[in-house]
This record gives C-alpha cells, structure tokens and sequence, in this order.
C-alpha cells in the first residue's frame, strides 16, 4: 500500500492532466480506505486491550499534528518554488523509507492461543 502511495506521488509529479489527477485521487483512496482499517487493526494486535484506547488516541494525536505540519509544509514549498515537484519527490522518498523499513522489520511469529 505504500508502494502504491509511490506510484501516485510519481504520477502527480508528473501530471500534465486532468484524468492522471482523477485517477490519482481515486488511488489514494483505495489506499487509504485500506491502510485505516490495517493500523487499527495492528493497534489491536500488538498492544492488549487496556492499553488500546490509549495508544490510539495517542497515534490519533500525533496523526494530526504530522497532518498540520504537512500541511504547512505544502503552502511554503509552493511560496517558495511556485510548484510542488519538491513535495512529491519528498513524499517518494518517505514511502520508499516506509517500504524498506517494513520489508526489513518482517513478520513477526504468531503465538498460538490457547
């Protein structure tokens, strides 16, 4: 799913239309409506369940902060460049991190539960 978050920062990098835009908003959707459900998902399975209300509403906190921060980050790349081809080559950077911080941690050995 990162990967794909990849894909579509290259294609907006190098959009030159409004079809590439659309079908670039559409993947990120279908990346984000995957990735939500996934998080919760490895919350849940990773911390127990008094803790859990915690941790997200920590995650929750520190995901808003990151959004407002981009956010901001945005406006002064466009001030300071007139486009955003930094960004996207930012975000790429980011995403091929993520993916090869995931493919290095691997899976983690399931406990049986009995």
């Amino acid at each position: 799913l990162f990967a794909l978050g990849i894909v579509v920062n290259l294609l907006l990098l190098l959009a030159n239309g409004q079809a590439i835009l659309f079908g670039c908003a559409a993947m990120l959707g279908i990346a984000s409506s995957a990735i939500s459900p996934t998080f919760y998902a490895l919350l849940a399975d990773r911390f127990d369940l008094a803790s859990f209300g915690t941790v997200r509403g920590l995650m929750a906190t520190m995901i808003a902060v990151v959004g407002a921060v981009s956010m901001r980050a945005s406006g002064e790349v466009y001030d300071r460049f007139g486009n955003y081809d930094y960004l996207f080559g930012g975000f790429m950077v980011l995403g091929l991190l993520t993916v090869g911080l995931i493919l290095l941690a691997g899976r983690t050995p399931q406990t049986s539960q009995t």
